[in-house]
């Protein structure tokens, strides 16, 4: 898929990370970043926008910036902060903390998808890539723990199926898919660093690597699947 402006949402570490390795592309025009706090960046073709993904009125601004082809990357993520910590037992879930991971880790990609549908026409090709989990896998989980960030992922990814479903039939040009960015030298992974395997911790440069070379590769058939950080299939 050959993107000629792109959309990222979030600016922490993956956001920051696959922003560097867009603009080494000579074909890029264009990358809006939506984010919560003010940024700044030397490159003329970077925008920064403030503003909430949960906002119809703030994704209209920033639709409003780009053309298609058009990928839009949702990059944010909660795992642990505002007095959320991943369970390791069933007991310690709590329904605040699970209703704010469903909101941060599901609602945040069908809004995108939402905004897309009513910012762009059927005719326009336009991506959505949205970072998932290997945890939110139902097939791959065989340690469970984690409870509130593995039913939002899962539940991400079947939203991702479902709108593919939908897409297919109602707007053929766009594509939306679940990607898994292995593990991430950022703040939501710091605190578990210490059990990734060895080479198996990316930096940010390398997670930004890895996701526009999955993006660049992707094709109208692989809407609706669940991409791993090397280009693999996870089941669902």
């Amino acid at each position: 898929m050959d993107a000629r402006d792109y959309v990222i949402v979030g600016y922490g570490g993956i956001g920051s990370g696959v922003l560097e390795q867009i603009l080494q592309c000579a074909e890029v025009e264009k990358v809006v970043v939506l984010s919560r706090s003010a940024h700044r960046h030397a490159d003329a073709r970077v925008q920064f926008r403030q503003g909430d993904v949960s906002c119809a009125e703030s994704l209209a601004h920033v639709f409003a910036e780009v053309s298609s082809p058009c990928c839009v990357i949702n990059t944010i993520g909660l795992l642990h902060g505002d007095n959320i910590l991943p369970e390791k037992r069933l007991a310690d879930v709590r329904k605040e903390a699970l209703l704010r991971s469903i909101e941060v880790n599901t609602y945040s990609t069908i809004a995108l998808a939402q905004a897309i549908e009513q910012n762009f026409s059927r005719k326009q090709a336009v991506s959505l890539v949205a970072l998932s989990a290997r945890v939110g896998s139902i097939g791959d989980n065989r340690l469970g723990g984690w409870l509130s960030y593995r039913v939002s992922k899962a539940a991400l990814n079947m939203a991702i199926r479902t709108v593919s479903v939908e897409w297919r039939r109602t707007r053929p040009l766009n594509v939306v898919v679940a990607y898994h960015p292995g593990t991430v030298d950022t703040g939501l992974s710091q605190p578990f660093q210490g059990s990734v395997p060895e080479g198996k911790l990316f930096s940010r440069e390398q997670a930004g690597n890895y996701l526009l070379d999955v993006i660049n590769q992707l094709e109208a058939d692989d809407s609706g699947s669940f991409k791993a950080w090397d280009g693999s299939d996870i089941a669902w």
